[in-house]
């Protein structure tokens, strides 16, 4: 380096790319989605049909999501994530007005 040379550090924030399977469909890409899942204390208060409501919006079926909320690690307390729901998607709205399902 020259006498009158100048170093700069600078930082760039990478930028997520895309990642697409051999055919083109999107598997993974950069935005912002929320783990939806039941606390289930509160999900037992619920009314059958508030229930099959959340699991048809979440495109569960009640068994399925009996068989996460039963699975050995859960307490009636816990949060217990059934599924991944992307920021804008407005099935969001309708989910947390249902008593027992929550976002994080």
């Amino acid at each position: 380096m020259k006498e009158k040379d100048k170093v700069r550090v600078q930082t760039i924030l990478p930028q997520r790319g895309e990642i697409v399977d051999r055919n083109g469909i999107l598997l993974a890409t950069t935005g912002v989605a929320y783990e939806v899942g039941v606390i289930p204390v509160k999900w037992d208060k619920n009314s059958d049909d508030q229930k099959q409501k959340a699991a048809t919006l979440l495109d569960m079926t009640l068994e399925q999501i009996d068989t996460k909320r039963n699975a050995k690690w859960v307490k009636p307390e816990l949060f217990v994530p059934l599924a991944t729901q992307a920021k804008e998607d407005d099935r969001l709205d309708q989910l947390e007005k249902d008593r027992g399902i929550d976002d994080t």
